[in-house]
This record gives structure tokens, C-alpha cells and sequence, in this order.
């Protein structure tokens, strides 16, 4: 199960932020991906990652590795909100 491979203070910090199941599933099964900290997790509920990924049109993930598909989405997502 993937609950088991997530550190309890990442569990913590979700289950005081995050609302709904799918939402929690999401950062869970990201964290796991791409093997965040727990720092790298909070700040990606802050930035509300479950919400605006796919908002941007790209190939990232397609041609890049997991940790610089998500920079360049994070990167292009940013610039947007600008």
C-alpha cells in the first residue's frame, strides 16, 4: 500500500491541510514519485499542485524525468500566475 511509504509526518501535515480523499491520494502517490520531504510537500499543497496540475499544455512528463518534469511544470505554472 502506498500509505505505507510515506513518512507519518507527511501523513500528519496532509491530514491538516488536505480536504478530500482524492486530493490526499494525489500529494501521497507524488511524494512517493518523486521522493519529496516533507518541506517540498507543504509547499506544494501551499502552491495547490492537485489544482493546477494539467493546467498547462506540455510534454514535460513525456520528455522529461520525474524530478525536472516537475520543475518545468512548477516553472511554466509559476510564470503564468504572474
Amino acid at each position: 500500500s502506498p500509505l505505507f511509504e510515506v513518512p507519518w509526518g507527511h501523513h500528519d501535515l496532509i491530514l491538516t491541510r488536505i480536504k478530500t480523499p482524492k486530493e490526499a491520494l494525489f500529494y501521497i502517490h507524488k511524494t512517493i514519485e518523486n521522493g519529496w520531504s516533507r518541506a517540498i510537500l507543504e509547499y506544494h499543497i501551499e502552491k495547490d499542485l492537485f489544482n493546477q496540475q494539467g493546467k498547462s499544455i506540455n510534454n514535460f512528463t513525456k520528455t522529461l524525468l520525474p524530478p525536472q518534469s516537475e520543475l518545468a511544470n512548477e516553472f511554466v505554472l509559476n510564470n503564468n500566475q504572474k
